[in-house]
């Protein structure tokens, strides 16, 4: 499975491609921001994108509704600071398949992309 991972912390994103190595996903991109992660999105053609909500140019929930408006079959894990039940409620309403709030840990990180993967 090809994984594209977008996040405004370089060291968030290293730490989610770390944990994307462990379960033997294809890393095929980073993105620091929600622009980025869309064109990357539709030049790569990725199975899998993490996106954080809060970038800079274009924030995560927009990303999400146009990569899944152009490639409706990825699946999009949100991994955000932000932590509100509207939030929350609002992503997957718009087609997040998780949602996970930071700080995370490794375990959360790896159970959630897993039952990700795994449909």
């Amino acid at each position: 499975m090809r994984i594209l991972i977008a996040d405004d912390s370089m060291m968030v994103r290293r730490i989610l491609e770390k944990f994307a190595n462990q379960l033997k996903l294809e890393v095929v991109g980073t993105a620091a921001n929600g622009k980025e992660a869309l064109k990357l999105a539709e030049e790569l053609k990725p199975d899998m994108v993490s996106l954080d909500i809060t970038m800079p140019e274009m924030d995560g929930l927009t990303a999400m509704q146009r990569i899944l408006a152009v490639l409706p079959q990825t699946r999009v894990v949100i991994v955000s600071a932000v932590n509100s039940k509207d939030m929350i409620v609002q992503a997957m309403n718009a087609g997040a398949k998780a949602y996970v709030v930071k700080p995370f840990d490794e375990a959360k990180i790896v159970q959630t992309f897993t039952e990700v993967i795994e449909g």
